[in-house]
């Protein structure tokens, strides 16, 4: 009795900690099923400008990240994409930020978190535009090609970070 009930809690486990590990690998690993994949082209109203197009923007890598100022992931990664964007802007990279949040929060976040990227903003279309690539949540970020056709998506704030986001940099920089 004793060693059934061991062999059924253990294959329990181990079958649990399988499962686990699926969930963890899909949704922290980069999603690269849509490479390849034309991102088509969007107006939305920008901080710095009235408003602002994905291809004012062609001929650079760019990593575009979905996020608002409510989201801890979001503001967790936010101070890593600053130091990329100071490392790489002038060498053909450029970090998009999509607020879907409205003017002023996105504008008073930032302005405190010092974002040194250009920053689109617009709840509803920001997320219509997102939902078209996948996005089943935030923060959520596309790396995109010279010639606008996504890389990887990048579904977890965990999946990225300076490191990471540097190194897939560098690597698609010298092969697009």
């Amino acid at each position: 009795m004793k060693k059934t009930f061991f062999l059924l809690f253990f294959t329990a486990l181990v079958l649990g900690s399988a499962y686990a590990i699926k969930r963890y690998l899909k949704y922290y690993t980069p999603d690269t099923s849509r490479a390849g994949q034309l991102v088509n082209d969007f107006t939305l109203p920008s901080l710095a400008a009235g408003s602002g197009k994905l291809s004012d923007h062609k001929g650079k890598l760019i990593l575009l990240n979905f996020w608002a100022s409510w989201c801890p992931p979001c503001r967790k990664e936010i101070p890593d994409f600053i130091k990329v964007q100071n490392k790489y802007q002038n060498k053909g990279f450029t970090i998009l930020g999509i607020s879907i949040e409205n003017k002023e929060l996105t504008q008073a976040y930032a302005k405190k978190a010092g974002i040194n990227f250009p920053v689109f903003y617009d709840e509803e279309k920001g997320i219509e535009i997102g939902n078209k690539y996948g996005m089943i949540g935030i923060p959520y970020s596309i790396l995109i090609n010279k010639n606008q056709k996504i890389i990887a998506i990048y579904p977890s704030y965990q999946t990225l970070n300076e490191a990471r986001l540097s190194s897939d940099i560098e690597k698609h920089l010298t092969t697009n």
